[in-house]
């Protein structure tokens, strides 16, 4: 018997080398008439069943360096024959086959078995996803080759956490100028390090020059719920500690140590707005209707007049409030 070989299933033109010994001796066997020999072939087909071709003769291959001929032999020398294998015998459908050859005409050699291992791709594919499943040695997280992939997979989806997925979407801006613009507006991106208070709080990083954040914006997303977004304004800012001290509480959710932070260059009106976060509410209640005033910090100088209302939406006047409670009679 010869060694067992692969092949991929449907493959043609194999051709194989075949060792013929004497009958008597186990000698390998010269000079053996070729025309001489009968073969038949076993498959087992890839849903068990086992079939047999019929008895046939082997015919003589024209020299070794013919184009393949179905079921055919030449003689290699010292007892090795080439052998061009029926196409039949591999086509698709079975994971093994094997060729049986024997000397019906004067039994001067043994029998001759030559197997061979269909559907390699199928091994091969095997192992290769084994491989890939395996966790790579020397590696930080002992992750495998498809659990990195897979990591990676996540990151591009925009229904995860989708960071790499929107740097991809074509938007026709180039990624310099993209960059840039993201230079330019934000200024800071950590998390809280230390949580004093819902207006005071270090940064994990930031600016070592005092005031260098003053009057910007800040964004705060909570660590655990991305959703939870919290914007406010800052009035301090301390280099040294890279301390933050907002304006006011943003009051949307508490804010907690590790929180994502985001610092954003302020508006240009900004300065209108932190005056008007600063100034003094005072309520006039000589003109009709009542009003309230926003005057600049310490000043009399009216920044903005809004008229008040009561709880159902109606103006406030001198004949429909009780006692200056502001409700309505």
């Amino acid at each position: 018997m010869n060694d067992l070989i692969n092949e991929i299933a449907g493959s043609t033109n194999v051709t194989v080398t075949v060792w013929l010994q004497d009958a008597t001796t186990g000698a390998l066997k010269t000079g053996v008439t070729t025309t001489d020999l009968d073969y038949h072939y076993v498959r087992i087909e890839t849903d068990n069943d086992v079939t047999i071709s019929g008895a046939a003769n082997i015919t003589a291959c024209a020299s070794l360096t013919a184009d393949h001929v179905d079921a055919t032999m030449y003689e290699i020398g010292v007892g090795a024959y080439r052998l061009d294998i029926p196409d039949a015998m591999l086509t698709a459908g079975a994971d093994y086959a094997a060729i049986y050859i024997w000397d019906a005409a004067s039994g001067v050699i043994l029998p001759v078995v030559q197997e061979i291992q269909l559907n390699l791709t199928t091994v091969v594919e095997t192992g290769v996803a084994t491989k890939l499943d395996t966790a790579i040695p020397g590696s930080p997280t002992a992750d495998s080759i498809n659990q990195r992939i897979a990591a990676v997979d996540d990151l591009m989806q925009a229904s995860g956490d989708g960071d790499l997925a929107a740097v991809l979407v074509d938007t026709g801006t180039t990624i310099p100028a993209l960059l840039g613009d993201i230079d330019s507006s934000v200024l800071q991106t950590t998390t809280i390090a230390l949580l004093t208070s819902q207006t005071v709080f270090t940064l994990a990083a930031g600016s070592a020059d005092d005031d260098a954040y003053n009057d910007c914006l800040i964004v705060v997303q909570d660590a655990s719920t991305a959703v939870q977004k919290a914007v406010g304004l800052i009035l301090d800012y301390v280099g040294s500690g890279k301390t933050i001290t907002l304006s006011a509480d943003p009051g949307i959710f508490t804010m907690a140590n590790g929180d994502k932070v985001s610092i954003v260059a302020a508006p240009k009106n900004i300065a209108d707005i932190k005056k008007l976060l600063r100034a003094d509410k005072v309520i006039d209640t000589t003109v009709t209707p009542w009003t309230v005033e926003h005057k600049d910090e310490g000043t009399e100088d009216v920044l903005m007049t809004k008229d008040l209302k009561n709880t159902s939406g109606v103006d406030i006047i001198n004949t429909n409030n009780t006692l200056g409670s502001l409700t309505q009679t």
